[in-house]
C-alpha cells in the first residue's frame, strides 16, 4: 500500500502517475492519496478534508486508508469483491463512514469531516465511489467527462456564474463524510475502452482555476501519464495554487500491461 500527504509527492509506475502539493496559501495539507493493487485489480483514493474543520488531515487519512483496506485487505483480511469480480462499495462505504465515526469518537470532535472520491479498476471495468467534490474524470476518444457529481451548494442549485460571485458560500459541501445526515454516495460504473484515461484530483485544481477546457486541452496533447500529471500540477502552481492540489493520472491498458 501506498499513501502521501503534507509533502510535495512525485510518484510514477507503470500507467499511473501521482502527484501532491500543498499549495501556496495553505499552512497545513488536509488532502490525502492512498492506492493498491495486485495482479487484476488496483484500487486508488483521493480524500481532501473539510475545510474549516480541525482533523481534516487526520480525516482524509482515516477514510483513504479505510477504503482500500477494505477493497485490496493486507495478507488474511477480506476482501469486499465477490465471486464475479464486482466491489461490494456498500460494504466499503459503509467501512469508511464507521471509521470517522470512530474517528470522531476518539478526538472527542464531531466537527471533522472529509471528501472521498475511490477508483476501483479491473481489466474491463471500473467503478467510483464519490462523494463531496474531489472529482473523477474520464478521458475517451479526445472528449473530457466529469463522472462525479459536485456535492456543493453550487453545483446542486445551478448557480449561474454571476450568481456564483455573489454568493458567499456557493462551495459548501451539501454532502461529505463525517455528517451522518449527508453521507450519501455516489456509484459510477462503466467498462473500461482502449485508450481511456482517468484523473482523480481534489478541488485545488479548481481552485487554481484550471477550466474544462484547458484540461481537456491537457488530455488531447500530452499522451503519458506522466506528463499529463506534470502539466495539470504546473498548471496549478503558475495558477497561484490557493489550495492543497492532489493529481492521479491512470492509463488502464498501462496499469495491467
Amino acid at each position: 500500500m501506498n499513501g502521501a500527504s503534507c509533502d510535495i509527492l512525485t510518484i510514477n509506475s507503470p500507467g499511473m502517475a501521482v502527484r501532491l502539493h500543498p499549495g501556496f496559501k495553505r499552512a497545513d495539507n488536509q488532502d490525502w492519496i492512498e492506492w493498491r493493487s495486485d495482479e487484476n485489480r488496483l484500487v486508488c483514493v483521493v480524500c481532501d478534508g473539510v475545510g474549516g474543520l480541525r482533523y481534516g488531515d487526520r480525516a482524509s487519512k482515516e477514510a483513504a486508508r479505510s477504503f482500500v483496506d477494505h477493497l485490496i485487505p493486507q495478507e488474511g483480511g477480506h476482501s469486499c469483491w465477490n465471486q464475479a469480480g464486482i466491489p461490494d462499495l456498500d460494504t466499503a462505504g459503509l467501512a469508511v463512514r464507521r471509521s470517522i465515526a470512530r474517528l470522531q469518537a476518539n478526538l472527542s470532535e464531531q466537527r471533522l469531516g472529509t471528501t472521498l472520491t475511490g477508483l476501483c479498476l479491473t481489466r474491463q471495468q471500473f467503478w467510483v465511489l464519490h462523494i463531496g467534490d474531489t472529482r473523477a474524470y474520464l478521458w475517451r476518444r479526445g472528449k473530457l467527462h466529469q463522472l462525479s457529481q459536485d456535492h456543493t451548494v453550487a453545483a446542486e442549485s445551478r448557480l449561474t456564474p454571476v450568481c456564483l460571485d455573489q454568493q458567499q458560500h456557493n462551495n459548501v459541501l451539501t454532502r461529505s463524510l463525517g455528517n451522518p445526515s449527508r453521507e450519501t454516495f455516489d456509484v459510477i460504473h462503466q467498462s473500461i475502452e482502449e485508450g481511456d484515461r482517468l484523473v482523480l484530483c481534489s478541488d485545488g485544481l479548481e481552485s487554481a482555476s484550471i477550466t474544462r477546457e484547458e484540461l481537456t486541452s491537457f488530455c488531447n496533447s500530452e499522451p503519458s501519464a506522466i506528463g499529463l500529471a506534470d502539466e495539470l500540477l504546473c498548471r496549478a502552481l503558475v495558477g497561484g495554487a490557493p489550495d492543497n492540489i492532489s493529481i492521479v493520472v491512470i492509463h488502464p491498458w498501462e496499469v495491467f500491461a
